[in-house]
C-alpha cells in the first residue's frame, strides 16, 4: 500500500500537531521509562522491588479511572489534556531534583509513581477520546488509532537506547529531567489547535450515575465484554514482561544497561512494525482478524524466549511478542471507539484503560514476586503458557461469534455521517 493511504490521518492539521507534540513528549516518557526501573534495581537488586514500583505506578489509577472516563464524556477533552500534561510535568520534575540531588527515597519513588498513575488515567481516557475530535473524517478513526500507536511505539524504539546512553554517560535523574521538558511541546501542540466545536452530552444525574449508565452499556455489549477480556488477558498474563526485562538482562543473558536499551528498543520496534501494519488496512474490518490470534503468538514468544540465552535470539523474540500485543492492544482499541455511540465513548474507553493499567501492575507484581522465588526464565515460562492457553480458549469459545458481530456494527457505524461542526480559533 502506498505510503500516503498509511499516513493518510496526518492530512488533517490538528492531528498533525498532535503528532509532532506527542512525538517528542513520548521520546522523553520512554526515557523515563527506561530509567526508572534500572535505577531501582541496582539500587535494590530485587526483582519483587521493580513488581512493586510499575505496581504502584498503575494499580492506584484504578480507582479513578472510572470516574475519568464520566469526566471525560461531560468535559472539553483539550482542557483535561492541558491539566494532566502540566502534572506530568510536574511529577518528572520533582523525580528528577530528588534523584539529582540524591536525597530521593525508595518511598519518593512508590509515591511520585502513583500520582503519575492516577494522572496517566486521566490522560489516556481522555487523549483516547480527542482523537475524533482531531479529525474531520470518521473513515480515518482507524488509521488515526494505528498512527497513534505507531507514534507511542516509534518514541519505545528510540527512547529506551537514548536512555541507555544518558544513564552510561550521566546519570538517570538526567533521563527524568529531559522528560519533563518534553511535556512542553504537547502543551505547545494543544494550544496552536484549532479544533471543531463538539458539543458535550448534558449531565444528566450526578457522578455516580453517569458511572452507572456506562457500566449497564458495557454489560449488555457482548463485543465490548468479549473485547475487555482478551485485553485482560494479555494485560495480566503477557504485558508485564516488560518490568522483567533488566532482571532477564541481568541474571539470564549476564548484560548491563547498554543491552537492556536493546532489548527494550527490540520492544519499540516490533510493536512499531505492528502498528504500521495495521495503519494499512484501510477498514476496520480488515484488521478484525487479527484479535483473536494475537494472545497465542504472544504466549508461543514468551514460551520461547524463556529458553534463549543469546541477545541476538532475545530480541527477535521480543519483538515478535511486542508486535503481537500492540496489534491486539489496536484493534481493540480501534474496533471499541467505532461501534460505541459518542455518549458513551470515555466512559467504554476508561473501562479498557481501566483493565489495562488495572491488570498490569497485578501480572508485574506477581511476576516480581515469582522472579525471586523461582527465577526470571521459570517466571516468563510460566506466563507464557498461561497466556497461550487463554488465548486458545478464547478463540475457540468465543472467537467466531466475536467477529461476526463486530464486522456487523463496525459496518453499520462507520456508514454513519459525522456531525456537522464549527471551528473554532486556536488559543493562542
Amino acid at each position: 500500500m502506498p505510503l500516503r493511504a498509511v499516513m493518510r490521518s496526518l492530512a488533517h492539521r490538528n492531528f498533525r500537531l498532535f503528532v509532532i507534540g506527542q512525538g517528542l513528549s513520548l521520546i522523553g516518557t520512554w526515557l523515563q521509562q527506561t530509567a526508572l526501573p534500572w535505577y531501582v534495581f541496582e539500587r535494590t537488586q530485587s526483582g519483587e522491588w521493580l513488581g512493586r514500583v510499575q505496581f504502584a505506578g498503575q494499580f492506584p489509577a484504578v480507582f479513578v479511572t472510572l470516574f475519568a472516563g464520566v469526566i471525560t464524556d461531560r468535559f472539553n477533552k483539550r482542557r483535561l489534556l492541558y491539566v494532566t500534561q502540566s502534572l506530568a510535568l510536574l511529577q518528572a520534575l520533582l523525580l528528577a531534583i530528588l534523584t539529582l540531588s540524591g536525597r530521593i527515597a525508595m518511598w519518593h519513588i512508590l509515591a511520585l509513581n502513583a500520582g503519575m498513575g492516577m494522572i496517566t488515567a486521566f490522560d489516556l481516557t481522555s487523549r483516547q477520546a480527542f482523537l475524533q475530535e482531531m479529525l474531520e473524517a470518521k473513515e480515518d478513526l482507524g488509521n488515526a488509532i494505528a498512527l497513534n500507536s505507531s507514534l507511542f511505539n516509534a518514541a519505545r524504539l528510540v527512547g529506551p537506547a537514548i536512555a541507555g546512553l544518558v544513564i552510561a554517560h550521566f546519570s538517570e535523574g538526567w533521563c527524568f529531567l529531559i522528560n519533563a521538558g518534553s511535556f512542553l511541546a504537547v502543551l505547545v501542540a494543544l494550544a496552536l489547535m484549532r479544533l471543531p466545536h463538539t458539543p458535550i452530552s448534558v449531565a444528566h444525574g450526578n457522578v455516580w450515575h453517569g458511572l452507572r449508565e456506562g457500566l449497564r452499556y458495557a454489560a449488555r455489549s457482548f463485543a465490548v465484554r468479549s473485547l475487555l477480556l482478551l485485553v485482560g488477558i494479555v494485560s495480566l498474563l503477557a504485558i508485564p514482561y516488560n518490568a522483567l526485562i533488566p532482571a532477564y538482562v541481568k541474571h539470564v543473558l549476564d548484560k548491563g544497561a547498554t543491552e537492556n536499551g536493546w532489548l527494550l528498543s527490540a520492544a519499540g520496534c516490533g510493536a512499531l512494525s505492528g502498528a504500521l501494519f495495521l495503519a494499512s488496512r484501510r477498514t476496520v474490518p480488515l484488521q478484525l482478524r487479527w484479535i483473536v490470534f494475537a494472545p497465542v503468538f504472544a504466549g508461543v514468544g514468551l514460551v520461547g524466549l524463556s529458553f534463549v540465552r543469546e541477545v541476538w535470539t532475545a530480541i527477535i523474540l521480543i519483538y515478535l511478542v511486542s508486535a503481537a500485543i500492540v496489534m491486539l492492544l489496536t484493534c481493540c482499541n480501534t474496533t471499541l471507539q467505532t461501534i460505541v455511540p459518542d455518549a458513551f465513548r470515555g466512559r467504554v474507553l476508561s473501562l479498557y484503560a481501566l483493565v489495562f493499567l488495572g491488570f498490569v501492575p497485578i501480572g508485574a507484581w506477581i511476576g516480581g514476586r515469582l522472579v525471586d522465588w523461582v527465577g526470571v526464565a521459570a517466571t516468563l515460562r510460566a506466563g507464557g503458557t498461561t497466556c497461550l492457553i487463554g488465548g486458545a480458549a478464547f478463540l475457540v469459545f468465543i472467537g467466531r461469534s466475536l467477529w461476526l458481530e463486530i464486522r456487523e456494527r463496525v459496518l453499520i457505524q462507520t456508514s454513519l455521517p459525522m456531525t456537522e461542526t464549527v471551528e473554532e480559533e486556536p488559543v493562542i
